[in-house]
């Protein structure tokens, strides 16, 4: 195998070091045993000290451009260069042929995005997972894939441990999918333990793995009845639909055995099953063996009319040896996916094999989407990596709706670089679109009410695609899977370097001035220096090195803070010391912390994807529902309902309601506020009470002076002091867009004279509209349509707005009048914990002093919900008319979207129809 310069200088300096280091060695006995047994025992040696340090590597890969200046330029054609065959032998390696090749060695189509209704299942042999002596590498790289798949079921064989011997915290599902919800099932040997530290070391073994909601359809798991960890089984779907999902792993025929160590041998899984097998009387060859206790098990399922998947590493021809034909039988039917999917049959499974040896075999009932065998060495294991995805129904029963991961944020307010930027760049935006004199025009315009109304909808779609264009230009990101450093730095600056030189070449960049001065910064040869290839190879070592570097880059950036530290201590950087003190802390507490999280946190629940619709009348045979559409209706027309509730009130009904109105705006308003309103014949004593202590308060708050106009003061205050991780804004405006506009004056008066605009005019923008409703079980595992809590979320700064005035505003003058009673602990400085005390306390002094007593519990589950908007705007009058028309108006015209992110009508009241100021 020829290497690359790079590599080879690398490789010549560490063997000329180990070389130098190492005593010769005495001549070797020239039969087949002796040489096989030096290498077993030379290899591990010979390995460690032949590889190179990272300072080696650093070293290395700066070292060609060097040399290459040095060189006469050799004769070019336009921009490239002609590469002798000397240089072709000495660039053309491993990398090369796997960049090349690796398209052309996967069979069938990757895996497309998952979608709803969509199950996708990874096999894959990992040969060993290795977490007790690679401290996790191995087991690292399989997460990776997984979550970068998206998968629902991981399948693994040839795990190469001993469960049952391991610690509590090691075992298979504390390994993989920590975090998530999780369902797992292992096989392997509990017969005899003869190899590994402390036993724990057993070769083959089997595992399937459900994360996600799939996990929550997995019932039952086991292994064969031997013990032998020949498979082992899961069952996914309902109480009326059941389908298996096998793992199975039978060894190749061999009685060898395998030297790990010096003083250790370990018996390979063919040894041991067939010691086993004679120990217990059987004298048949355990492949025999296998194929026949795994039929019998899966014509067992098969006859009770269940589905079954079987998968696994077979060791023989998956379409012409023995137990492809008795799969393919009358009574069992099963069919190689692969082929079913694709209409080829799969390749070779090992990278040095010419036989298919891994395949999923499925009966009728199953339905595969899509499968796909991945190129050999692009992933764990020297096996290729299998991908299938099937119709999720048709192996659970139901249906499993995709609920894709939310992305991120963009800008954090709480991080002061990415603060300034965001600041920075959404000036410059403002300042070039004219943002706030457009808003001041709008203001301050003679124009009708509903034209203003409609430019200020137009100016806030405008400026909130500003804001996302700004969190976006903000973050540029980088590499989140090794820790920032300076060797990190210097790897990635060279990597985007080279993309630029492949982009050049390919006539893409048509100015490169800028990049020859970048390539003679940082040692990377010039476009007109190199070829497409030799930088895609330079480029892939750089990648390698960088993986190397993802163990040390944690203790590497640690330090490089420190000195950076140090050196801001001592040019008299206090604000630097602080950006870095800061850093370090967070850091440490998110290491800290995140195992116990992981391990003892709960993880996230997922989105509603199913309802009941009780029916009063035999509730044995209530209506489920699982499809998407059916499910928002179902929630849309309850929701619907609930909100219709105050439709009930009396003062909906006449004469009240054309009295009072819809929004407050009737004759007798006014009467009932200065307590001369003349009651009809037979007004309940309620309504009566109610209207009494309405021109009571009324009375008690007239010389309370109200402004509900928001100062910019006002503003920077509020937003800089906020819970910033609360979740809101369906238009992805979220609290950091508006806590860092809180740290600048000019953005902190754009949004304040919005807001006020907004209020003056009377009518919430049309970005208000929408919210975003989200259902919660109050009860685990209760999906009755009539039992979810619904929550409403608001757009970030409208939720603000009606903190300003009612929070705020109203519930400073109710306190200044001293209109709050003591026992009412809704209000600031309160809360729960004082209410239980004063409840404790109350009782407790009855008590001693023999008094009677009584305490009432009222569920007020409905009283939001029920709420009549007649009587709420009399409450509200104390504000300005513009207030409540904004306030009001948003009910009947704001739309939720709902737990699929579709938006719906919200309903409009009938009363409210006709009477909605347009």
């Amino acid at each position: 195998m020829i290497r690359s310069s790079a590599a080879t200088d690398m490789s010549v300096s560490s063997s000329e070091r180990s070389s130098s280091h190492s005593t010769p060695s005495s001549s070797p006995r020239y039969h087949s045993q002796s040489r096989a047994g030096v290498w077993r025992n030379s290899k591990k040696a010979f390995i460690k000290q032949s590889k190179p340090t990272h300072s080696e590597l650093l070293r290395a890969s700066r070292r060609d451009s060097r040399l290459e200046r040095t060189r006469a330029p050799p004769s070019r054609v336009g921009n490239r260069r002609s590469i002798s065959h000397a240089q072709v032998d000495q660039q053309v390696d491993y990398i090369d042929a796997i960049i090349t090749d690796q398209p052309n060695d996967s069979y069938g189509l990757p895996p497309p995005p998952k979608d709803h209704n969509t199950l996708r299942l990874v096999l894959n042999n990992v040969r060993g997972l290795g977490f007790l002596t690679d401290g996790g590498e191995k087991v690292g790289r399989i997460e990776s894939t997984r979550k970068k798949l998206h998968a629902d079921l991981y399948c693994c064989v040839e795990n190469w441990i001993q469960w049952d011997m391991c610690r509590s915290d090691q075992q298979f599902e504390d390994v993989f999918g920590v975090g998530e919800e999780r369902y797992s099932s292992v096989g392997f040997n509990r017969n005899d333990r003869l190899c590994g530290k402390d036993g724990r070391i057993q070769p083959g073994g089997t595992s399937i793995l459900a994360t996600g909601r799939t996990s929550g359809f997995a019932s039952k798991k086991g292994m064969d009845d031997d013990r032998l960890g020949q498979w082992c089984y899961m069952r996914l779907g309902t109480e009326q639909h059941a389908t298996w999902l096998v793992c199975a792993y039978n060894p190749p025929s061999s009685s060898r055995y395998l030297r790990r160590h010096r003083n250790h041998r370990s018996y390979t899984v063919y040894a041991q099953r067939r010691q086993h097998l004679r120990r217990q009387g059987i004298f048949i060859d355990p492949g025999a063996y296998f194929r026949q206790q795994l039929i019998k098990q899966l014509l067992r399922w098969k006859q009770k009319g269940d589905n079954i998947i079987l998968m696994g590493d077979f060791n023989e021809d998956v379409y012409e040896d023995s137990l492809a034909k008795r799969l393919s039988q009358d009574d069992l039917l099963m069919t190689c996916q692969f082929q079913q999917a694709n209409g080829d049959r799969l390749p070779n499974s090992h990278e040095t094999g010419q036989k298919p040896l891994m395949a999923v075999f499925a009966t009728a009932g199953i339905d595969c989407l899509n499968a796909y065998a991945a190129a050999h060495g692009a992933h764990v294991g020297d096996h290729r990596l299998l991908v299938y995805d099937f119709h999720a129904p048709s192996i659970l029963g139901t249906h499993l709706p995709h609920m894709p991961r939310p992305p991120g944020r963009g800008v954090r307010c709480k991080i002061p670089r990415l603060r300034h930027n965001y600041n920075k760049c959404l000036t410059e935006l403002n300042q070039r679109n004219n943002m706030l004199p457009r808003l001041q025009s709008i203001a301050s315009s003679p124009l009708p009410r509903e034209e203003q109304i409609s430019l200020l909808n137009r100016w806030d779609v405008q400026e909130t695609e500003l804001q996302r264009c700004a969190e976006r230009r903000c973050n540029k990101g980088g590499n989140r899977n090794v820790e920032f450093c300076e060797e990190v730095s210097v790897l990635l600056r060279k990597i985007r370097c080279l993309d630029r030189v492949i982009r050049f070449i390919q006539g893409k960049v048509p100015d490169g001035r800028n990049l020859f001065k970048l390539c003679r910064a940082i040692d990377v040869l010039e476009p007109r220096d190199t070829s497409i290839e030799a930088a895609q190879q330079e480029r892939f070592a750089c990648l390698v090195l960088l993986e190397e570097l993802r163990d040390d880059a944690p203790m590497l950036r640690e330090q490089m803070l420190r000195k950076r530290r140090i050196a801001a201590r001592k040019r008299g950087d206090d604000e630097a010391m602080d950006e870095i003190r800061r850093i370090l802390k967070k850091e440490a507490t998110k290491k800290r912390f995140r195992v116990l999280k992981l391990r003892m946190g709960r993880p996230p629940s997922a989105p509603l994807c199913e309802v009941i619709v009780p029916d009063s009348d035999f509730p044995e045979f209530s209506p489920h529902y699982t499809e998407r559409n059916d499910v928002e209706q179902e929630t849309a027309d309850c929701i619907r309902d609930r909100y219709r509730l105050g439709l009930r009130s009396t003062l909906a009904s006449e004469p009240f309601l054309s009295d009072i109105g819809n929004r407050g705006e009737g004759p007798a308003v006014q009467q009932i506020l200065d307590g001369t309103y003349v009651f009809p014949p037979d007004t309940p004593p309620a309504v009566k009470a109610l209207f009494q202590e309405a021109a009571v308060l009324r009375s008690q708050t007239k010389h309370l002076s109200f402004d509900p106009h928001i100062t910019v003061p006002e503003f920077q205050q509020w937003w800089k002091g906020c819970r910033l991780d609360t979740q809101s804004s369906f238009s992805n405006i979220h609290y950091d867009h508006y806590g860092c506009a809180a740290y600048d004056d000019a953005l902190s008066e754009l949004q304040v004279t919005k807001m006020n605009l907004s209020m003056s005019l009377g009518w919430p923008l049309e970005r208000w509209l929408h919210t975003v409703i989200v259902l919660l079980q109050k009860e685990m595992g209760t999906v009755f349509v009539n039992k979810l809590r619904a929550i409403c979320l608001f757009e970030a700064d409208f939720n603000y707005v009606l903190k300003a005035i009612f929070a705020k505003r109203m519930m400073s003058n109710l306190n200044q009048a001293r209109l709050l009673p003591p026992e009412q602990h809704a209000k600031a400085h309160s809360g729960a914990t004082n209410a239980t005390m004063n409840r404790l306390l109350y009782q407790d002094i009855n008590r001693t002093l023999h008094w009677p007593y009584a305490v009432a519990s009222v569920d007020l589950g409905d009283c939001y919900d029920a709420m009549y908007h007649g009587w709420n705007a009399i409450s509200l009058l104390r504000l300005e008319s513009q207030i409540v028309t904004l306030s009001l108006c948003l009910l009947p015209y704001n739309r939720w979207d709902g737990i699929f992110g579709r938006a719906l009508d919200w309903p409009i009241l009938p009363s409210e129809a006709q009477t909605i100021d347009q």
